[in-house]
């Protein structure tokens, strides 16, 4: 996954819960936000955490966010990559390696 997922220091990285701490070992990354949180869900609940769990709307807002200021890296399943779709900008480019999607949002959105 790293030759395909690198990251500069201020990218927004965002995993599914079951790439969650893949994405987080190989990226070196402690602030990595999550979309269909699982198994991991009850560690989003605390307060500290919640901002961390993003529904459509949520994803959204931070895409738009960091628009001119930092890209956005998405980590996920095919499923997600699927219903995330409608949510991303067009200039999101993809690439598939197995079952897992990289979408990758410029921040010259």
């Amino acid at each position: 996954m790293a030759r395909y997922a690198e990251a500069a220091p201020d990218t927004v990285v965002i995993a599914d819960s079951s790439l969650f701490g893949t994405a987080a070992w190989v990226l070196r990354r402690d602030d990595i936000y999550v979309v269909s949180p699982g198994e991991i869900s009850y560690g989003l609940s605390y307060p500290e955490a919640r901002h961390r769990n993003l529904d459509a709307r949520m994803l959204e807002d931070l895409v738009a966010a960091s628009a001119g200021r930092a890209d956005v890296l998405l980590i996920v399943e095919l499923d997600t990559a699927r219903d995330l779709a409608p949510h991303l900008p067009a200039n999101t480019s993809r690439a598939e390696h197995g079952a897992v999607v990289i979408l990758r949002i410029p921040r010259s959105v």
